[in-house]
């Protein structure tokens, strides 16, 4: 009997503290991360701000949405790419429309597959994917370093292990929690086995030569297609358009003397 009752004692005081932990790591990711108490997987929101107006409100069912997924080159900054958009969806006959444009600068697209998958319960009538030039930087690094999931970035890294507990996470945050805490101070560790997060290391640009960012973004696309299927959405993946000015360098575009 006194055997049993020291059992159940441990078992309570176990519950307790895994109750508490919990409580306390909640509270952690709403004041550190941008998550709710409930909704643990909000963080995500935090990374990728756009989303927050499709996260947290559902969409009008009368409207004809489109969303567009991509980096710089679809970003508001660079040209007003949702009103052209719009103007020609009315062209077409498509009068209430919403383009919802969650591009941003640097993304790539598995950045794209993160906020595709955030969004999901959300229905868009059309997809619109547009990638290729910022896979290029994942390159510039020696082939032991690079990672097809894009982790010899530290920025991709920490949001593979969200995604990995994303779908758990309502149920306990505890597990993404540790898993984050062992990469992040692997990180701060070994931060020489990261690509850095903006310009790459003057030693390792020559490795940019080596394309081994081809299946990452075959892997990635295919994500998002996949996705679209099983939603009933459509897809639209835009090949890249690029021009590259004779007697380019850096200097002469960051000085404005090319056309």
């Amino acid at each position: 009997m006194e055997l049993r009752k020291k059992f159940y004692f441990s078992a309570i005081c176990l519950a307790g503290l895994l109750v508490f932990t919990e409580c306390m790591l909640r509270l952690y990711l709403v004041w550190k991360q941008g998550a709710s108490f409930q909704d643990s997987a909000r963080i995500i929101v935090k990374a990728y701000p756009p989303l927050a107006p499709l996260y947290d409100a559902p969409l009008d069912t009368n409207q004809f949405h489109v969303l567009l997924l991509g980096a710089s080159t679809l970003h508001k900054e660079f040209g007003n790419i949702a009103g052209r958009l719009s103007k020609q969806l009315v062209a077409r006959g498509i009068v209430d429309c919403a383009i919802h444009n969650v591009s941003q600068f640097a993304h790539t697209s598995r950045d794209s597959w993160f906020k595709y998958k955030a969004l999901r319960g959300r229905h868009f009538d059309a997809v619109v994917v547009y990638h290729g030039i910022n896979e290029l930087r994942a390159n510039n690094c020696p082939p032991a370093v690079f990672k097809a999931d894009y982790s010899h970035y530290g920025w991709y890294e920490l949001w593979n292990v969200f995604d990995r507990h994303r779908d758990t996470m309502c149920y306990s945050v505890i597990p993404y929690c540790l898993d984050y805490a062992v990469h992040r101070l692997r990180q701060v560790l070994r931060p020489t086995h990261y690509l850095p997060e903006h310009q790459p290391k003057p030693e390792w640009c020559a490795y940019g030569a080596d394309i081994k960012t081809a299946a990452s973004l075959d892997s990635n696309l295919r994500c998002i297609c996949d996705a679209a299927g099983q939603r009933g959405e459509t897809v639209m993946l835009l090949t890249y358009a690029y021009y590259v000015p004779a007697g380019y360098s850096r200097s002469a575009s960051l000085d404005g003397d090319l056309d």
